[in-house]
């Protein structure tokens, strides 16, 4: 529709110095985290600028505290030894703390569409958005109980206390560099 003479897309975009409009992603694609809007796009764009990233896709997940977290899905280069510690290192000084990822998984491959597009709505977690004892409690099978070992340590981490979840934290960043391809950590 028409809104003031412009015509509503739902694209995003900004125009630089010169006058020239750059396309920065679609409405619909917005995650809020808490009260901030971000555009996986910019995400995106910042991950794969890492050296040792081939493309990277990231979509938003439910979370019970800050509505929606953003995730990202990467596929290192060939022999790449990447590390999703090393990636949100790298993001800590390009983009604001509030578009960090929530969870980085490494993958060898990103599902595509037929017309070679990343497919968002196939890239998904293996874990749930549960109630802290491994229940999914929104969304399709909300009776289903998560046996994902990655969904109960997930559920499990969530229960600690803060402190507790550093001494985690620190003790994953130690083991972090025998990580492989296919591996998620949650940071």
């Amino acid at each position: 529709t028409l809104h003031d003479g412009w015509l509503r897309t739902g694209d995003l975009g900004r125009v630089d110095a010169s006058g020239v409009w750059w396309f920065t992603g679609r409405i619909k694609d917005i995650i809020v985290r808490r009260t901030s809007k971000i555009t996986p796009g910019e995400v995106e764009s910042a991950l794969e600028q890492h050296p040792d990233v081939e493309i990277a896709a990231v979509v938003a997940a439910p979370d019970p505290d800050e509505g929606q977290v953003p995730v990202a899905f990467v596929v290192p280069r060939a022999g790449a030894l990447l590390t999703p510690v090393a990636l949100v290192d790298y993001l800590r000084t390009r983009i604001a703390a509030y578009k960090i990822p929530a969870r980085i998984h490494l993958r060898d491959a990103l599902p595509l569409t037929a017309s070679g597009k990343i497919s968002r709505h196939d890239l998904h977690e293996d874990s749930c958005y549960g109630d802290g004892r491994g229940r999914v409690t929104s969304g399709f099978g909300a009776s289903n109980r998560c046996r994902s070992p990655a969904c109960v340590e997930s559920h499990r981490l969530r229960r600690l206390s803060s402190s507790s979840r550093a001494r985690v934290a620190a003790s994953r960043l130690a083991g972090a560099s025998s990580r492989g391809s296919g591996e998620t950590v949650t940071v």
